[in-house]
């Protein structure tokens, strides 16, 4: 006969499983934190990334577009870029004068090699694209990348703003906003 001091235990306590149930739920909510923490970061560098490359290729285009797509654009002839008044629709000449797609009829022109592949009409809305299917350049979230030309923030002689709304992708939050700088 066994008595209560000698018997095997066969099981756990309900007070060890809901500790052990504790310290899992404990560490799952730090990983998930970090997790979202690293995914936001990174997601950051990447709008910046693409407001760099944007800005990159606006400088490569300045030097080899010829007065006749300045035409085809509605451009100014004095002015380097297109005009950009920074409203949630700007970056849409800013798409066409990027693409080479100049007389608007959503190709490449001709004859013009577009500065970037992201920006492409044929890749409008693919994984691969900086821009959605309006046509207009969009950020790491999908919101749309605001064009100012002349800038802000750049207000030199051809000075010109990209800004990005950041996570919460409202541009009048200004704290979160990502900025070319």
């Amino acid at each position: 006969m066994q008595t209560r001091h000698t018997r095997k235990r066969k099981g756990f306590t309900l007070i060890e499983i809901l500790v052990v149930i504790a310290i899992i739920a404990t560490l799952a909510g730090i990983g998930f934190a970090v997790y979202t923490s690293v995914l936001g970061s990174s997601t950051e560098k990447e709008t910046l990334v693409r407001i760099n490359a944007v800005a990159t290729a606006m400088e490569t285009r300045r030097g080899d577009i010829t007065v006749a797509q300045k035409e085809q654009l509605g451009m100014d002839l004095d002015k380097t870029f297109p005009e950009g008044n920074g409203a949630a629709n700007s970056s849409k000449i800013l798409v066409r004068y990027l693409s080479g797609d100049f007389n608007g009829d959503g190709q490449v022109d001709e004859g013009v090699t577009p500065t970037m592949t992201q920006i492409i009409p044929e890749n409008m809305g693919t994984n691969d694209s900086y821009v959605n299917e309006d046509g207009l350049l969009v950020d790491s979230w999908g919101n749309e990348i605001r064009y100012q030309f002349p800038g802000i923030y750049q207000n030199g002689v051809d000075g010109f703003d990209l800004t990005s709304a950041g996570p919460d992708g409202d541009h009048n939050t200004e704290e979160d906003n990502i900025v070319l700088k």
